[in-house]
C-alpha cells in the first residue's frame, strides 16, 4: 500500500508537505494520528532512513500504537521506525558515559516512595517539615520546566539557594535526579555543547501532541530539529496538563517564534456523534483559543446524551452501576467499552463497590500504584539492590525503612564519612559490619544492611522466574500486583538488572492500554488518548469540575476555569455513542469540606451545584432530569 492511497485533503496536504516548519491543528477525533501516520509513510517510501526520524508521542503507549499502524501499511523501512517519548530519549542520552561526565549528573530517577528519605534528610538539616519541602521541590521543578532561569530578572532568596544547593548535593551524592530533572538536564547539556553528534542527529522531528509539552520540553524539541525538517501536531484545546507545567501557549504562537510555519487545520470529527460535536464546541467556544472548527460529519449518529442528577453520592453510585449494566445487557456496549471518568479517588471506590455488586468486572485505574504497601516497596528496593548493589538511593530507602525519621541522624553521620574518605555507602557499611569502622550510634544502619546481605545471599544469581519468585513470592499478597506484571514481562533467562528496567518503565510512566476487556474508572487526565462507547462522568459539581483555587489571584483562576473547561471538552470528545453526565444534590459535609466543593450545609449534610460547564452545552443539550426518574423510564421500556 502506498503513503497516499485513497488519501484526500487535508491529511493529503499533512503527508504531502515538504516544508518546515509544519503545524496540525487537530481537534478530538478529527484524524490527526492517522495524518501523522501516512506523513510517516511518505518519508519512508522515499527513501528516508528509520534512524534519520525522531518520532515523538506523549506517551509509550501512543508511540508503539503508531509505529504498530505505520508497520501494518507493509512499507520497507516500517519495522525499523522507532516512536519514544521525550522523557525515554533524554533518559536514553544521558545514560552515555561521556554526558554523565559532562553533567555531573546521574540519570536514575527516583521513583514516588523513594522520595521519603530524601524528604527526611533534608528535613534533618534544618530546611523546613515535609510538608514545605514538597512544595518546594514542586517549586525548584517547576522553574526547571518553565525555564524560569533564563527570564532575565529572575531571582531567588537566599533561602531558596540553600534549599536548591543541599538538595542538589543530596542527588548528586546518591548518583540520582528527579523525574522532573530528566528534560531541563538533558536540555542543558545540548545547549552548552553545540558539537554534540544529538543536535545532528535527525532529518526529520516530528512531535504529536505538543500542547502537552512544557516550556522546556518545546525548547528542546528546537534544538533537536535546528538541522531537520520539524513537523508539530496538536490541540490548543485539549491541553489538559498544567500541573505538569504544561504549555498551551508553545503551539498557539508556534508561528510567531518558527517563521514560515505552514498550518493544515483538521476539523471533522469523525469519532463523535452529532449532538456531542455540538455540544464540545458550544463548551470550548467560551474559552480564549486559537479560532478553529470543529465539524459534525453528516453521515454520523446522533448519539444519546443524558444529564442526570441524583440525590446523593451513594444514590449516585447505586444508579451508575444500573445504567452501565442495562447498556452492557440490553444495547450491545461491551465492558471494555465502557468509560467511567470520576474526579475523585473516594467517588470512583463507590462507584467501583457498585459495580462489584452488580457482578460487573471494573478496573479502577485509581488503584494503580502498585508499590503504596510498605512490603512491595521493600520487595522492589530488593531487586535493585540485586540488579545494582551500588544504588545508593535504594540503599538509602533500605537502611531508613521502618523508623518515622528515616533514621536520618546517624544516616548523616554515615553519609559524611563516605564523603570525606571516599568510601562507597557499601564500602564503610562493610567496614562498620566487620568492626573495621566505628561511626557513633549508627547500629540501626548496621542492622539494616546486615539484614539486606543475608536476604540477597539466600536469592544468589536466580534469573526468570527464579528470581520472580525469591523478589515477590506468590503468597506475598503485599506483591500481588508487583508479580502480576513482573511474570508477564519475564523470560527464561531474564536478569535482575533487565527485570528492574522494565519494572522501573512501568512505575515510571504507568499507561492504560487502548483495547480493554473491563469496565475502565480513572479521572478525567489519564482518559487523554482513549475512546469509548459508553462515557459516563460522574459528580459534575462546582469546586470540583471545574476545580478553582479561591487562595489565587483572578488572573490564576481565571486560567483555572479554561483549563477545567478543556478537560471537560476531553471527556465529552472520548464518547462514540452515548454520554451521561451526572451530578448530585446533597454530599456528606466532611466530604465536602476535604474535597473544597462549594456547599452549604443544612443539618448534617452539605448542599452542592451542579457544575457551571453544564450549563455552557448550549441550546443542542438536553435538560437535566432525575436519575431515578431515567432509570425507571429505561428500564420500564427495556421490558
Amino acid at each position: 500500500m502506498s503513503w497516499n492511497d485513497d488519501l484526500e485533503s487535508p491529511y493529503l496536504n499533512v503527508a504531502a508537505y515538504r516544508g518546515s516548519p509544519l503545524r496540525v491543528l487537530a481537534g478530538p477525533g478529527t484524524g490527526k494520528t492517522f495524518a501523522i501516520m501516512r506523513r510517516v509513510s511518505r518519508l519512508l517510501e522515499e527513501g528516508e532512513n528509520p534512524k534519520d526520524i525522531f518520532l515523538v508521542t506523549f506517551t509509550r503507549m501512543a508511540a508503539k500504537d503508531l509505529v504498530r499502524k505505520v508497520s501494518d501499511l507493509s512499507i520497507e523501512g516500517g519495522d525499523d521506525l522507532i516512536a519514544t517519548t521525550l522523557h525515554s530519549f533524554s533518559f536514553s542520552m544521558l545514560q552515555k558515559e561521556q554526558v554523565i561526565e559532562t553533567t555531573h549528573r546521574t540519570p536514575r530517577p527516583l521513583l514516588k516512595f523513594e522520595m521519603e528519605s530524601l524528604l527526611h534528610d533534608l528535613k534533618y538539616q534544618e530546611l523546613g517539615g515535609i510538608r514545605e519541602l514538597r512544595k518546594n521541590i514542586i517549586s525548584y521543578e517547576s522553574a526547571w520546566a518553565r525555564l524560569q532561569h533564563d527570564e532575565p530578572g529572575w531571582a531567588q532568596s537566599d533561602e531558596e539557594k540553600n534549599f536548591e544547593q543541599k538538595l542538589v548535593s543530596w542527588l548528586k551524592f546518591h548518583q540520582s535526579m528527579l523525574i522532573g530533572e530528566l528534560i531541563p538536564i538533558a536540555l542543558q547539556y545540548l545547549r552548552y555543547n553545540p558539537e554534540s553528534t544529538y543536535r545532528k542527529k535527525f532529518k526529520q522531528v516530528i512531535v504529536d501532541e505538543y500542547q502537552d509539552l512544557n516550556k522546556a520540553e518545546q525548547v528542546l524539541i528546537d534544538i533537536l530539529a535546528e538541522d531537520a525538517n520539524l513537523s508539530i501536531a496538536g490541540d490548543d484545546d485539549q491541553s489538559i496538563y498544567g500541573f505538569k507545567y504544561a504549555h498551551p501557549e508553545g503551539i498557539i504562537r508556534f508561528d510567531s517564534s518558527h517563521p514560515n510555519t505552514h498550518d493544515e487545520v483538521l476539523v471533522d470529527c469523525r469519532r463523535c456523534p452529532k449532538s456531542f460535536v455540538q455540544v464540545a464546541k458550544e463548551l470550548i467556544s467560551r474559552n480564549d483559543r486559537y479560532p478553529k472548527e470543529l465539524n459534525e460529519m453528516p453521515d454520523s449518529i446522533d448519539g444519546e446524551i443524558q444529564i442526570l442528577q441524583w440525590t446523593g453520592q451513594r444514590k449516585e453510585a447505586e444508579g451508575i452501576a444500573k445504567i452501565v449494566r442495562y447498556y452492557v445487557e440490553n444495547e450491545e456496549i461491551s465492558p471494555g467499552d465502557a468509560l467511567i471518568l470520576a474526579q475523585r479517588q473516594s467517588i470512583a471506590d463507590m462507584i467501583s463497590e457498585e459495580l462489584r455488586e452488580s457482578n460487573l468486572e471494573a478496573i479502577n485505574y485509581y488503584n494503580d500504584d502498585i508499590i503504596k504497601d510498605n512490603i512491595a516497596q521493600e520487595r522492589f528496593t530488593l531487586l535493585g539492590l540485586i540488579a545494582n548493589p551500588e544504588d545508593r538511593v535504594a540503599l538509602r530507602w533500605w537502611l531508613g525503612q521502618g523508623s518515622a525519621n528515616w533514621r536520618a541522624a546517624p544516616y548523616s553521620r554515615l553519609r559524611e564519612h563516605c564523603e570525606q574518605s571516599g568510601d562507597s555507602l557499601n564500602d564503610a557499611l562493610e567496614k562498620m559490619r566487620r568492626g573495621i569502622l566505628h561511626l557513633d550510634r549508627c547500629q540501626p544502619l548496621i542492622d539494616q544492611y546486615s539484614r539486606l546481605i543475608d536476604i540477597k545471599a539466600n536469592i544468589g544469581d536466580k534469573v526468570g522466574i527464579g528470581l520472580v519468585d525469591e523478589c515477590f513470592p506468590e503468597d506475598m499478597t503485599e506483591c500481588s500486583q508487583l508479580r502480576k506484571i513482573a511474570l508477564e514481562i519475564v523470560e527464561k533467562d531474564t536478569t535482575s538488572k533487565e527485570l528492574l528496567k522494565r519494572l522501573r518503565e512501568e512505575l515510571t510512566h504507568p499507561e492504560i492500554p487502548h483495547e480493554r476487556s473491563e469496565i475502565s474508572i480513572m479521572s478525567l487526565h489519564k482518559a487523554k488518548g482513549l475512546e469509548a462507547d459508553l462515557v459516563i462522568v460522574p459528580s459534575c459539581i462546582e469546586g470540583l469540575i471545574p476545580l478553582i483555587d479561591e487562595t489565587k489571584t483572578p488572573n490564576e483562576q481565571q486560567d483555572e476555569l479554561e483549563e477545567g473547561r478543556r478537560l471537560f471538552y476531553v471527556g465529552i470528545t472520548r464518547a462514540k455513542k452515548i454520554l451521561i453526565l451526572s451530578s448530585v444534590l446533597w454530599m456528606n459535609v466532611g466530604m465536602a469540606k476535604s474535597m473544597k466543593i462549594k456547599h452549604t450545609i443544612s443539618g448534617n449534610v452539605a448542599k452542592v451545584q451542579s457544575s457551571t460547564f453544564l450549563r455552557e452545552l448550549g441550546a443542542s443539550s438536553p435538560m437535566p432530569i432525575s436519575g431515578e426518574e431515567f432509570i425507571n423510564r429505561r428500564f420500564h421500556h427495556a421490558k
